[in-house]
């Protein structure tokens, strides 16, 4: 099973790392105050791939110190 979530962690990076430089690119047309509604989701993104990265790139494990 923890492989089985790992894999998925890692699936989720290589899909979202690419795709990083447009968003924020995108994100940065606005002020974070003048954000419209249907990009606030994106805003989470590069903060999730933070999470995402330390458990891939630094730790190789779910569970992070």
């Amino acid at each position: 099973m923890a492989d089985q979530r790992q894999a998925e962690l890692q699936a989720i990076h290589q899909a979202m790392l690419p795709r990083m430089e447009a968003i924020i690119a995108y994100l940065n047309a606005w002020p974070l105050d003048a954000l419209p509604e249907a990009a606030q989701p994106l805003q989470y993104m590069p903060l999730s791939l933070t999470e995402i990265a330390s458990a891939v790139d630094w730790f190789k494990q779910l569970s992070v110190p």
